[in-house]
Parts: structure tokens; sequence; C-alpha cells
């Protein structure tokens, strides 16, 4: 009987009867011979029996009756499974893995004991097999002598201490699959472990990263709302997917506030928290986290986020104030979530609209509401006027006694009774009845109003099934959005209308099903709806006012690459092409030539923007000596499709220019020069030549012939023959981090032009000396550890000594000189030199404002319809990849640039046409250099001063009782004049009409007018503005008069004569009842005074004299 290994990761053998041993007996007298072993037989009880069965069960092997030694064989033979150590390994099931990046599979495995001595280093290898365990076919991995066509990839757990842990290197689509461990030890053992496997699943985009709400402390639902004052805990991690380095995790915000955030790794899990205490501030914004994942070829990004809804008490804004002609008109504002009710309190006591008040509200937000109030002025006669704090007005009584001062207090209180307990019904003007669970005789009906009107419900339907808000929709599907609301009994019916935002045309169908209002939204889902916002409207229209609500949906549309008609070429020196794709989800972008693809090197440059999180750019630049091929194409792609471009690169003849035609003119005259001087110096020749050796002297030919017969001939030396020189740019400004380049190009002499090779040219550079010992700082040949690391690009054997020093630092401040050097005849080194000046800091790029073509300064005025371009340029500085333009304003508006690089300088325009909307903007220009270790960038920026025709406000309008006051607001650049205009005439200021009139701005103005009852039958008022730009004008309709004539104006009339009567009637009444000695009559009607003397009483008379009784 023999145990061999089986492929399982448990601890129990399989067992085979190799051997049966069979022995007969004669009825109990069978003989004893020595092949009976005694001490077995003793051995054996029936207590072991019973061992040896109960083992058996567990398993699941059929007990067969065998002789008692055959059971103690096999017993031992379990006892020996049950305790030693088998084959068995431990592996994920499924793993997950970003393309692009890496992938790590966790790996323990066990072996048997017999084969752990031979366990070592040296002699074990570990093999991967990929959906299969033949090896000849699934091999795809070894630990020992790589295979070219195997992953690459690595064993960083030791085998030796049962540690299979593997890493593979640039995981593509190839990964994907079923991964299997094979453990060889030399030539003894070989096991492949075939049960247990590890399966890969490799994705193209970075998953999203998972965002959670904490409020004190306990993990809250995305819509559930916040109460102000809470500690507020935003939490948002992902997995690191074996990125090297590590992703990244940063917050950002919609609209904009400060952030202040704290990353940590966890067990593999990324997690970065944002805390803060919950504001009103921070209602509504939405908080979104991006993980970074920085790859070989390009970072891949995703986001998720998520909506804070912050509860909190109402608050009053500083701006409610009041106004005070004939009439006094306040108004409130006040801000609070859940929605706020606001009341006007009069005395004490709450204030409705009625003939002597009017109240109207304006809903300016989901958060914000504004009330305004008017009073009559028979509620104003008596004299203080508070507005909960902000002024006091005092008015005294005229032809009253001083004895009586009545104080009625005008006090507007706001009174803030949002709770989060509070039951709003949220349509006004309607009711919501309570239903109780007793008979109706227990209980009285309670109505209750509600104040703003519910919002409706918006449903995605994709090919006519509801998806979610945040699912994507496939471009070219048939998408319909639904808004449905409750018709609430609202006569006539609420209508609702949708807009989008950005806007695009819109063709909606209404129907009204069971008091239920659905307005359907129909169309084909295209990239242009991509991100856009829907938003329903429901319009209640009540006797007072119309009442709305609006609910909306954002659309995500995912959709094939598609490159834009922007995507060009351009050539100076080099040629640059520029490719801009949009595709959702993010494409992926290439760069073919002659139909391969194209990666960075010597001769081409790609570099990568990403404009946003569907649009991406990419740049090439190509060499010279590649613009021969006639196509390059752009080809991008991503899950639904892929498309390419084809660019005609430009001609060579396409770069003749000027300067090319000078070069060849004087390439001929040249020649012509020195045929004349040739034929010159053959008439001429003489016996001697003087000739002098220094470069820019003269030769005087010394003729054998007389003076008068010849002519003096001059020759400049270095137009027959070069001698040493060189061209080197003076100064060069060198950005620390980056590299510097060193334009150079050098002549020798004529007779070392032969033996002047690339073999055997050799360059140095010197820094501040010329010293070799002392000074160099770079050979060509034979660098040392102490020099400055750095590449001569230009061919020495064509007198290109054109030199980069790489990584930059203060070391490289100071003057350099160049050193030619050839076989053993020539060194020479050069006179002049080149400084380097290192500067820590981005140089600022330069902004240029030009309007219409032509540049002026920043603070120039600019006219509304004139074509505006604003270009920011800075130089490149040796910065690979090359450093990125971008462009914002203050405050922000949308924004279209194009970029392009001119002679190493880079450019970018920012076009438009000037509007008031860009008045008193500022638009910043930021430069990004993106070094090795970290970016510097530097900004510029430049406002835009914009005159434009003046532009009255919508909101211009008139509030009337028993006088009308008119508001007209209006805006301008410069600052506009305003005018009123009553049947065509202007008005001042009289004793039928107040004009007031209050800057907002230095453009805005505002003007009110207050008119007397006998100028309202007038039907028309003009509010008329002008400057030097234009003029606007605004008719306003005036109501009669008559209209606002009433009975209980009458009745206050009479009212306050008959309380003054009764009032004098009283006083006198107590004046004769309160005479005595002691009280000295006052002169003033109906009052008295008391005379304190300071002698005893006996002492003197009394005087009582009664007012209109002296004569």
């Amino acid at each position: 009987m023999s145990v061999v290994p089986t492929p399982s990761h448990t601890n129990v053998p399989q067992i085979v009867v190799t051997t049966v041993v069979r022995r007969s007996y004669g009825e109990g007298k069978g003989p004893l011979t020595r092949d009976i072993n005694v001490f077995i037989g003793a051995f054996t009880t029936a207590q072991a029996r019973l061992e040896l069965y109960d083992l058996m069960d567990g398993l699941g092997l059929s007990v067969l009756k065998m002789d008692t030694a055959e059971n103690i064989i096999l017993f031992f033979f379990l006892l020996k499974g049950v305790c030693c150590k088998d084959f068995s390994i431990s592996l994920p099931n499924k793993i997950q893995a970003l393309s692009g990046s890496c992938v790590i599979i966790e790996c323990r495995f066990e072996i048997h004991d017999a084969y752990d001595k031979n366990l070592t280093e040296t002699t074990t290898t570990g093999l991967w097999m990929k959906d299969g365990i033949d090896i000849n076919k699934h091999k795809v991995f070894t630990s020992r002598d790589p295979k070219p066509d195997h992953f690459s990839g690595k064993i960083t757990g030791k085998l030796h201490e049962k540690n299979c842990t593997t890493v593979f290197y640039n995981v593509t689509s190839k990964h994907n699959g079923q991964y299997y461990f094979r453990i060889m030890i030399s030539e003894r053992m070989k096991y492949t472990y075939g049960t247990n496997s590890s399966t890969i699943n490799v994705i193209e985009l970075a998953p999203k990263p998972t965002v959670q709400l904490y409020v004190e402390r306990k993990e809250v639902q995305d819509l559930e709302e916040v109460l102000e004052g809470s500690s507020v805990s935003l939490r948002c991690s992902a997995e690191t997917l074996c990125s090297s380095p590590p992703p990244t995790l940063t917050w950002s915000s919609t609209p904009r506030i400060p952030l202040s955030d704290s990353s940590r790794l966890q067990e593999l899990i990324l997690i970065s928290d944002l805390n803060f205490t919950a504001t009103r501030r921070q209602h509504r914004v939405t908080f979104t986290c991006t993980i970074t994942y920085q790859l070989q070829d390009e970072n891949k990004t995703a986001h998720n986020n998520i909506d804070l809804h912050v509860q909190y008490a109402p608050k009053i804004s500083n701006s409610s104030s009041c106004i005070r002609t004939d009439v006094t008109v306040c108004f409130c504002e006040v801000d609070g979530n859940p929605s706020s009710k606001l009341e006007w309190h009069l005395s004490g006591r709450s204030v409705t609209n009625s003939s002597n008040t009017f109240i109207s509200e304006e809903r300016l937000s989901s958060t914000g509401l504004r009330s305004s109030i008017t009073l009559h002025q028979s509620l104003t006669q008596t004299a203080t006027l508070q507005c909960l704090n902000l002024f006091s007005v005092l008015i005294g009584v005229p032809g009253v006694a001083l004895v009586v001062v009545v104080l009625c207090a005008i006090t507007c209180i706001c009174v803030r009774l949002s709770t989060k307990q509070r039951a709003q019904n949220e349509a006004s003007g309607t009711y919501a009845f309570l239903q109780l669970s007793a008979p109706p005789s227990e209980y009285e009906t309670l109505n209750i109003k509600r104040e703003s009107a519910p919002k409706p419900t918006v449903q995605l339907f994709v090919e006519q099934k509801e998806v979610q808000d945040q699912e994507e929709v496939l471009e070219g599907s048939s998408v319909s959005l639904r808004c449905s609301a409750e018709t609430l009994c609202s006569s006539p019916p609420p209508t609702l209308t949708w807009s989008p935002t950005p806007r695009i045309p819109l063709s909606d169908s209404s129907r009204l099903q069971e008091l239920i209002l659905i307005s359907d939204l129909n169309f084909t889902a295209t990239h242009h709806q991509h991100r856009v916002t829907f938003t329903c409207t429901i319009t209640y229209q009540l006797q007072d006012e119309n009442k709305t609500a609006h609910n909306n949906i954002s659309l995500h549309v995912q959709y094939a690459p598609k490159i834009s008609n922007s995507s060009s070429c351009i050539r100076t020196d080099v040629t640059v092409c520029f490719c801009e794709v949009d595709g959702n989800p993010s494409s992926k972008l290439e760069w073919h030539l002659s139909g391969r693809s194209v990666t960075n090197s010597s001769n081409t440059f790609i570099s990568e923007e990403r404009l946003s999180s569907t649009d991406l750019r990419s740049s090439i630049t190509l060499h010279q000596s590649l613009t021969q091929t006639a196509t390059l194409q752009c080809v991008s792609n991503n899950s639904h499709g892929n498309t390419s471009q084809l660019f005609q690169l430009p001609s060579s003849v396409a770069c003749l220019n000027l300067f090319s035609v000078l070069i060849g003119v004087a390439g001929v005259a040249l020649v012509v020069v020195l045929s004349v001087i040739t034929c010159i110096c053959v008439r001429l020749s003489t016996k001697q030549r003087a000739q002098n050796e220094a470069a820019g002297t003269y030769a005087f030919l010394q003729l054998s012939a007389p003076p008068s017969e010849y002519e003096t001939l001059n020759i400049k030396r270095g137009v027959c023959c070069r001698s040493f020189n060189i061209s080197l740019t003076n100064k060069i400004e060198a950005l620390s981090g980056s590299c510097v380049i060193i334009e150079c190009r050098f002549e020798i002499e004529d007779k070392y032009d032969k033996n002047f090779t690339e073999t055997t040219a050799t360059g140095l550079w010197f820094k501040d000396g010329t010293e070799e010992n002392t000074h160099k700082v770079f050979t060509s040949r034979d660098p040392k550890p102490n020099h400055f690391n750095g590449n001569i690009t230009g061919k020495l054997h064509e007198k290109n000594c054109t030199i980069v020093f790489y990584n930059v630092t203060s070391k490289h401040n100071g003057q350099y000189y160049f050193r030619i050097m050839s076989g053993e005849d020539l060194k020479y080194t050069y006179r002049n030199s080149s400084t380097i000046n290192v500067i820590e800091s981005a140089p600022k790029p330069t902004v240029q404002l030009n309007v219409e073509q032509k540049e002026v300064q920043d603070q120039e005025e600019v006219l509304e319809g004139s074509s505006v371009s604003l270009r920011c340029s800075a130089e490149t500085l040796c910065s690979s990849p090359p450093p990125t333009l971008t462009w914002s304003s203050t405050p922000r508006i949308p924004l279209i640039e194009s970029s392009r690089l001119q002679e190493l300088i880079l450019i970018s325009d920012l076009n438009f046409t000037a509007t008031r909307r860009q008045h008193r903007v500022t638009f910043t220009c930021t430069i990004t250099y993106q070094l090795q270790d970290k970016n510097k960038t530097a900004h510029n920026n430049i406002s835009l001063h914009v005159q434009y025709a003046p532009k009255i406000s919508n909101s211009s309008s008139c509030i009337g009782t028993n006088v009308i006051v008119c508001f007209c607001e209006v805006d301008g650049n410069p600052s506009p004049k305003l005018e009123w205009h009553l049947s065509g005439r202007p008005v001042t200021n009289s004793s039928n009409t107040f004009i007031s009139e209050e800057r907002l701005s230095s453009t805005g103005l505002r003007s009110s007018i207050t008119l007397h009852q006998s100028l309202t039958h007038t039907s028309t008022l003009q509010c008329v503005s002008n400057n030097t730009h234009g003029t606007a004008s605004q008719l306003i309709q005036l109501s009669s008069s008559v209209a606002r004539l009433n009975l209980f104006s009458v009745l206050i009339g009479v009212a306050g004569v008959a309380l003054v009567v009764v009032l004098l009637s009283a006083i006198t009444c107590i004046c004769v009842r309160l005479s005595s000695k002691q009280r000295a009559q006052n002169e003033a009607a109906g009052t008295y005074a008391f005379l304190q003397l300071s002698a005893p009483p006996s002492e003197y008379e009394t005087l009582n004299i009664k007012r209109g009784d002296t004569k």
C-alpha cells in the first residue's frame, strides 16, 4: 500500500492498495510461523478498531473486513495523512487590474513534508500558467530563464519561504484570464496546483472612487439633510491598483470654496478625508473627488461626487430697509432651509393685506424669500418707524397739545418660523386636510396653508426603460425625460415648462392624466447633450401671484471619439501638429507616421493635455528629417469606436522664405566677386606678396612694374580665407530644475578641415575661465563624475557646437567658453563667451490687449461690439515637456483659447467680441513649467474696461396705494444720466413730485419718483437714460387715482378728528377737578404747572389764574 500526492488544498491523502496479503488458517490450527508478528497482534484492541472505523467513515471510504495486521498498517497510514502537511495553495479568487499599470497576485503554498529539506533558494523555481496547466502551451512566466514571449514580471516573495507572491508589469488586455502556479525543486519534485487559480480582469478605465458622507461620525445617505453646525466628514476611498507612483486623490467643489483635506494609505486603500463644520455656505455645493493614476504612457482619472444639503435657521439680510416719500415701503429679505415663512407685525400684531397695507412676496431661490410692505400715510402720522434695529424715524404730530404724546410704533418684524419639524404645504393658496382616526364629531378640521409649491418629479427613460439620473446614456439612444406634478386644484391649471443649461432647442408635449400634469421631452441622445442640465418648472397661477417650483436632471451621454476641425499643423524650424479629440469615456490618442505608431524619441516629442473630462489635446513635434514623409495620422479610440484624421505635412518648398532667397543671391554674388578677384590677382601677380596674418587687417600687394601702371589692391582677410571664430548667444536665462541650451556655431582655419571628422573632433566647455585643469565642466568624450550633465546636440564635424545642460541649478551660473580639439594638431579655445543666469522662479508671461487688431494699453476703454484679442506669450526655457498656458477670469466667464509655438515662444490667444458682461473682468494668464521635481508657475493679468450704451433693468416698476412710487434701474458705461418724463415732458422735484437717485455702482444708477394723486390721470410715465454711446427708455403704465379712493381712507379721517375732540374734552374736565391753591395755572391750554416756592406757604397767596378769564 502507498500514498501519493493529489492536487488538493486539504491534508487528506488518497489510499491506493497495491498489495493484498492473504493468509488462511485451518479451523484454529494454523501453524505459528516466523511471518506472524506477535507484537502487532498484541497491540490490536477493540478500541483501536473502533478508532480506525471512525476515521475511515470521516474520509468517506468503504470499510472492508480485513485482517488485524492490515487494519493496523492502514491505521498508521491514515494517522500520517492527518498529522503531516501536504500540497496546498492560497490565492485570491479575483483580481482587478488597470491597463497600463501592474498587478500583484498574493500567493502562499505548502508542499509535502518529505520535500521540505530540498526547498532552498537556489534549487526552487516558480512558474505561472494561464488558462490551463499544460506547461508547453500555457506557461507565461518562469522565475528562471524567462523567454521573450513571457509576461514581464517578478516573483517578489521568497520561494524557499513558501511565498509565491508575483507582480506582472505593463498590464494589457492580454493579461485577462485564469492563472495557475507550478513549483519545481530541481528534478526531485514538480507539482502544479491545478484546482486553485486566480482570475485577473483588466479594465481600461480607472474605477470610480467611493464617496461617503459622515455627520457626527455616523454615515448618512447622499441626499439626507445636514443641520448647520454639525461636524461633517466627506471620505473618498479607492484601491491603489498596484500603481507606481501611488495614485492621488484630490477634492474640488462647485461652486468653488476653500478646501482642506488629509490623505492616508490603509491596507492598499487610499483614503482622503474632508472635515469641516456645516454652514449655510455649503448648501447645495457639489464636492467632487478625483483619483489620478500616473501610468507610464498617460494618466488615468476617475471621479465621483456628492451634493451637500444643509438645513439652517433663517437669517435676515442687512439689505432689508425702508424708503419713504408720500408712502412708506419696507423690504425684508430672509434666507433659510427649509424655506422660511415671513410675516409683518405692526405694533406687535400680525399684518395682512388691507386697504392701508399691501404685502407682496418674491421667491428669490429655493431658500431665499423677499417681502415688501407698503404703508398708508394714516399709519405713519404717529411718530416712530423702526425696521428691526436698522433705523428709526421720529415724526412729530403738529397741532396737538404738549400734554399728549401719542407713540405709535411701527415695527417690521420678520418672524422666523422655519424648523426641522415644521410641516409645510408646498403650494401657496391651497390647503391640506388632516384625516383623523376618531369620528369627525370629536375633532375640528385643521387647515394648514402651504407656503411653497411642491417640486415636480423628473424621470429619465432610455429605450422606454426608466434609469437613474447618473446612469450613462449611449449616443443614438431614444431618450425621454418625463416631468409630472399634481394640479392641486389650481384654476387655471398649472403649466410645466422645460429649460436646459446650456441652452439647446427643445420640443415637448404635455397632457393631463387623473389630476397629474405630465410633460414629456423626447429626443435622440447626442454628444451635444452630454452634461446638459434639464430643468422642469411648474407654475401655479393664483389670484395674488404666481408660484413656481422646479426640479432638474443632468444627462450623461457616452459617445465615440470625434476629432476637432481645429486640429492642424504649423511649421517653423520644426513641424508641430495639434490634435483635439472629444469622447466619453475619455479617449486614447495615438500618432501614426507612415502607418506606424510613434512614441517619444530623439526625433519626435509628444505631449498631452486633458482639457476636460471628455476632451483631450495632444501635440507632436517632428524633426526636419521626418517631414519628407507625406502623411501624419492622428488616431483616437474608446470603448464605443474609433476615429482618425490625416495631416498633410508642410512641404519643404513651403518653407521657402525671403531669407533663403537672399542667401542664394549672396552665394551667386560671392562667386562673381571671387572670379573678379582671381582675374585681377592673375594680372597683378608679383614676386613678393606681403600678407598680414591678423584677421580684419589688410595685405598690400608689391608689384614689379612701376606703381603708375597698376592699381593698389587691398584684400580684407577673411573674404578669401577662414580663421578661428565662434557665434554664441551673449546671455541666456535658465529656469532652475529644467535644462538650458547654448546655441553655438564655430569656424576653424582651412588647413585643419581635411582631418576634421566626426571621430576625431572633441568639444569641451569651460566655466568662468579657460584653464583646462580648473575650469573644465564638460567634454564630449570621456565625461568625468564632477562634470555637468549634458550633451552636444550639434554635429561637431559640421561645426555646430550647440549644447544642452540638464538639471540646471545655481551652480550653472557663470561664463562659458568653448574649446575644439581634433587629433594632436588642433587645440583651440575661443575667447568669446556665453553667460548663463539661473533663476529660481518662473518668469511672468507677457499679456497684451489688441482691439480691432491694434495693440492698446491695459487701462484703455474698449467699445462694446469691438473685436478683442488677449495675447499671452512666454519663452519655453528648454522645458520638456513644453510649458502650458492657461487662461482664467474673475469673475468666471466661459473662455475659448488657442495656443501655438512660434520660434521657442509659446503663444496663447483669447479672442472674443467685447460685451458689457466683460466690463471690469480680470483675465489671468498662467504658465506652468513641468519639471522633474515639481511644477513651477507664474502668472500675469489684465483688466478689461468696456464702454456700452445704457440698458434699463426689467425690475423697473411701480407700486401704488394713495400715491404712486416708481423705480427705474439703469446700467451703462460711462455712467448714464437718468430723467423722468411725464406726458413727454421732463419732470423735476416739485410739490407734486419727488425724485431721488442712488448710485448702485460705478455703472449702475437707480432713481425713484413719487407722484401726487393729481398727476396720476396722465396715462404714461417714461424713464429715459443716456450716455455718450446711446439712449434707452421704458414706458410705465399708471393706474387711475379714482381706483385708489376708498371708504376706509374716509373712515380713518373721521376717526382721527373724533379722537382729538374726545381727548380735549377729557383733559378740560380733569383740569377743573384738580384746581388747588398750590397749583399755578399753566399758560398752555388745558394743562397745569405746580410752582414750588422757597418761603413757607403762609407768607404767600396762592394765585389761581385760569386761562381764558383774564381780560
